[in-house]
């Protein structure tokens, strides 16, 4: 069965929204994985939408819908990375399954976009050049926000982003102070899907 999935907050009609997100990949068989998180402190009420993309669905046409409640993956925002990286390492395997699109907004100097991002938090020390360079095969994104973590709320302005194309992306960034300067590299992936 062809569907659509979508989340919307529980205090709007189903049929104003706005969506908090949606999906629909299109034809038969395939997921739709829609996300909706709770940054507050009190509980959220949501509503999940399943829709028919066909007029009149078969008779015995059925699916199945998996409802997922788990804490937010470590990195999903600047606030709550994991411990700084204080000298050069290679990060291998890392993913943005399961973190949701928290830096989609146009923010000066960013380039963030609509898929999922992940947020590494690092420490240059004084007068050091961070290189950052992202291999993969999805479009992926570089934004550098300056420390501390409140810069990452909006307005969000950005010190460097990157450059380069789709499975090879970098950024540079030099800490011409004195001081070792604390920054949050925003990986952002430019779709929701692969």
């Amino acid at each position: 069965m062809d569907l659509s999935l979508s989340v919307l907050s529980a205090v709007n009609e189903c049929s104003v929204g706005p969506c908090e997100d949606g999906r629909n990949q299109g034809g038969t068989s395939m997921s739709e994985v829609v996300t909706s998180p709770n940054r507050g402190s009190q509980a959220k009420d949501v509503l999940v939408v399943v829709d028919s993309n066909v007029a009149a669905p078969a008779s015995l046409a059925t699916y199945s819908l998996n409802l997922n409640l788990t804490p937010f993956p470590v990195g999903d925002t600047c606030s709550d990375t994991q411990p700084a990286i204080t000298a050069s390492t290679t990060l291998g395997s890392e993913t943005l399954s399961g973190y949701t699109n928290d830096y989609s907004q146009f923010s000066q100097g960013c380039d963030f976009t609509s898929g999922p991002d992940r947020t590494y938090r690092v420490v240059i020390p004084p007068s050091q050049r961070l290189n950052a360079r992202a291999f993969s095969s999805n479009d992926l994104r570089l934004s550098l926000i300056a420390g501390p973590a409140s810069n990452c709320e909006t307005p969000i302005a950005c010190i460097a982003q990157g450059a380069g194309f789709v499975g090879d992306t970098a950024l540079s960034f030099n800490n011409t102070t004195g001081t070792a300067q604390t920054v949050f590299l925003v990986v952002d992936r430019s779709s929701s899907t692969g």
